[in-house]
């Protein structure tokens, strides 16, 4: 009976592992789980920032190796230039009069055309670069089409008719026949816009591109008209009540004679 008693005792005692209120509680979340979770979202977040920070270094290469090139292409181009200014005036010493008013006068017409099509290529307008002048119109969410003034005429422009003036156009600026010093660079420019105007993917990507920052242009001109709109508005309004106050009935009366006047 002893040894039963002391036994119950001790299963009721609260050191005793036998009773409720001494066994221990688990939390509500694993340890080693927890700690796993934890760690594979760390790895993610180091991942994400490395492969961050890589395409951040590329393209700083790359933006490096361009104006490199850049500056490599402006230097070949101004060497090229004044070579073939050199060599002008020595063949403009070995002409009469005649023949020297008449190169001189070519020559003025020869860089005009030249200067536009290197402006224009400076801009990333290929269209201008062959002269061709687009406006697209849009009907409804998919219709597009586009008419040019210049060298092409009425909607969109056919491939062959692009290549067409690109032909006409590469005559005239090529460097034998040209005799402004940038000739080269010109015919260059010129056979980079064809190349992307004759190629139906690049053109439809590049007509995209316009079309989305004409219309990024329109939405901002349309802003600032309405900003101005409403100003004007707000001013007149405080115009119309200060006159009022001052003129008192008078003020309607000349407030009419004086816009009949304006």
């Amino acid at each position: 009976m002893k040894a039963r008693q002391q036994q119950q005792q001790n299963n009721g005692m609260p050191g005793s592992n036998n009773g409720n209120a001494s066994r221990p509680k688990m939390g509500k979340m694993g340890g080693a789980g927890g700690a796993n979770t934890n760690y594979s979202k760390l790895e993610e977040e180091l991942k994400k920032e490395s492969e961050q920070q890589q395409n951040a270094n590329k393209q700083q290469q790359q933006s490096n190796t361009q104006s490199a090139e850049d500056e490599m292409n402006e230097k070949e181009a101004e060497r090229i230039r004044l070579k073939r200014e050199a060599q002008f005036e020595a063949d403009l010493k070995k002409m009469n009069d005649e023949q020297r008013k008449k190169a001189q006068k070519q020559k003025k017409k020869d860089a005009k055309v030249v200067k536009r099509i290197l402006k224009a290529h400076k801009a990333n307008k290929h269209y201008q670069v062959l002269g061709i002048h687009n406006f697209e119109f849009q009907i409804g969410p998919l219709f597009i089409f586009n008419f040019s003034i210049g060298p092409i005429v009425l909607f969109r422009v056919k491939t062959k008719q692009i290549k067409k003036v690109y032909r006409n156009l590469a005559r005239t600026v090529h460097p034998d026949k040209n005799s402004d010093g940038r000739a080269v660079e010109a015919f260059h420019a010129l056979e980079s816009s064809a190349a992307v105007l004759t190629d139906e993917k690049q053109r439809s990507d590049y007509d995209k591109r316009i079309i989305s920052a004409r219309r990024r242009r329109n939405r901002y001109a349309l802003e600032k008209v309405m900003s101005a709109t409403e100003f004007a508005w707000n001013k007149s309004c405080k115009t119309f009540g200060v006159t009022k106050k001052v003129l008192g009935p008078f003020s309607t009366p000349i407030m009419v004679i004086g816009a009949l006047i304006i």
